[in-house]
């Protein structure tokens, strides 16, 4: 980091030069002699032992745009069907969640000497830590699922990364929102987490950030299977209904906002039903009110 000369053994490596001005610009030149001469090499790991670190803000904002960063390093190497496995995820430390994590565990270890200890109590936690536990692994898993779909039929359906973002939104928040109420309520508010409401609150609008939703269905003519979610009551769609004769479900892909099904119907279909179906037959999905 100091002002000092390259020894003539590094003169011919790649290096960044962080004595000269901000940390970005000296990262970025690095990051462009990488990418200048590593690209086009063949791979060093076998596909299914490629590392995808996940960057987070404030535990529910994952960053979308980190992420296909580094999935389109991946397929440029291992190829555009290149598949994705939650066991290549690597998430970062967050000393709150593994707070409230170890608070979850160490409750659950005491249950009966806990101050709230009843029959009814001990079943309702332990339903409660294992739909945790579920949604951590359901968290990942589909997560690895949007990733190698990357949209519909291979790529062809953009929007791929709001389907990343509000998935992992959905699920994170309503995660921490359990995490927060299995904490002891006597604790000292000084040691209790310090999520602020907001992030807490697992209700559709509250994560979409939107004043209100209407419930619609989402129907495949073809088979009747049908996804049932919340979308946003201010969207053209929902007033058009509400202030002309509705005449019932309409072809999805040609009236909704164009990310109307990466942005609020398959995060939803997975968060409440943890599959989607529809990946190449989008075009034939109806939406209307429930």
């Amino acid at each position: 980091m100091d002002d000092s000369e390259l020894p003539a053994s590094l003169a011919d490596r790649l290096y960044a030069d962080f004595s000269q001005g901000g940390y970005l610009p000296s990262l970025q030149t690095l990051c462009t002699q990488l990418h200048r001469q590593l690209d086009g090499l063949p791979a060093g790991l076998e596909p299914h032992r490629e590392i995808i670190p996940l960057f987070v803000t404030r535990e529910v904002d994952l960053d979308v745009v980190q992420l296909e960063e580094r999935v389109g390093q991946l397929v440029a190497r291992h190829g555009t069907g290149y598949p994705v496995d939650a066991t290549q995820f690597r998430l970062p430390d967050e000393p709150e969640y593994r707070m409230l994590r170890r608070r979850m565990l160490d409750r659950l270890e005491n249950l009966k000497e806990d101050p709230y200890y009843t029959a009814d109590f001990a079943i309702d936690f332990r339903h409660r830590y294992a739909a945790v536990l579920r949604d951590e692994e359901a968290l990942l898993r589909n997560l690895a699922t949007l990733v190698t779909r990357r949209g519909i039929a291979g790529g062809r359906f953009a929007f791929a990364t709001e389907s990343y973002r509000w998935y992992w939104k959905l699920m994170r928040t309503r995660i921490l929102s359990a995490l927060c109420t299995m904490q002891n309520p006597d604790l000292p508010k000084s040691d209790q987490v310090g999520y602020d409401a907001t992030r807490m609150d697992s209700r559709t609008e509250a994560v979409y950030g939107v004043a209100r939703t209407a419930g619609v269905h989402v129907i495949d003519p073809a088979t009747h299977d049908y996804y049932s979610v919340d979308i946003d009551a201010a969207s053209g769609l929902v007033r058009d209904w509400e202030s002309t004769y509705y005449a019932g479900p309409e072809r999805l892909m040609a009236s909704g906002e164009m990310d109307m099904l990466a942005k609020w119907v398959i995060p939803q279909a997975l968060a409440q039903e943890g599959k989607f179906e529809h990946w190449d037959a989008a075009d034939r999905l109806l939406i209307g009110l429930r």
